[in-house]
């Protein structure tokens, strides 16, 4: 499955807030979702099909992803979280988003993993996990903390990018991938 890589810690909340508001966030993550989410998993999929031949699952087309479906696996980075990333503001951003892909996009995650979560992060995670619907809050799984690296997290992740190790990125390399990327 195609990976999304998104390294939260790595977020400005401050910066943002001063450029955006919540409404204008949740506009964009639908713009993108509408745009550019089907035009990456094509390049994945042909990737995919040039690499081994096989076959891939269409991606999303618009009105909320018609047209075929392909589920995504994704991994959240979340070294260099702070509590200023737990703001209010910041929360609702994640309840719109939420209730907005459990609306639109129901069918698009496969399966999730935080990974580096900081200790305070539980806490905000209890709140969170309740905005999210069952089925979709069942396939997230938090892995370890700071300093495991994604070696020690082995057979999670392995099952996160279907058991292909090649898609696994290793501590060095998950530096390296910018936020918001697909692999």
């Amino acid at each position: 499955p195609p990976l999304f890589v998104s390294r939260v810690g790595r977020m400005d909340p401050a910066g943002l807030a001063c450029v955006t508001t919540a409404a204008g966030i949740v506009r964009y993550h639908w713009h993108d979702m509408e745009h550019r989410y089907p035009a990456a998993l094509r390049t994945v999929r042909d990737r995919d099909r040039d690499r081994d031949s096989a076959p891939s699952a269409s991606p999303p087309g618009g009105g909320g992803g018609g047209g075929g479906c392909c589920e995504t696996a994704v991994l959240i980075d979340l070294e260099g979280l702070s509590a200023a990333h737990a703001s209010s503001h910041v929360l609702a951003v994640i309840r719109s988003q939420t209730e907005l892909d459990a609306l639109c996009y129901p069918q698009t995650l496969r399966r999730m993993a935080i990974v580096n979560a900081p200790p305070f992060f539980w806490a905000t995670w209890a709140m969170v996990r309740r905005w999210i619907d069952p089925r979709s809050a069942s396939r997230v799984t938090v892995l370890g903390g700071r300093g495991t690296g994604t070696d020690g997290w082995g057979t999670e992740l392995l099952d996160l990018v279907g058991g292909d190790p090649a898609l696994l990125p290793r501590e060095k390399k998950l530096r390296r991938y910018k936020t918001g990327c697909i692999v």
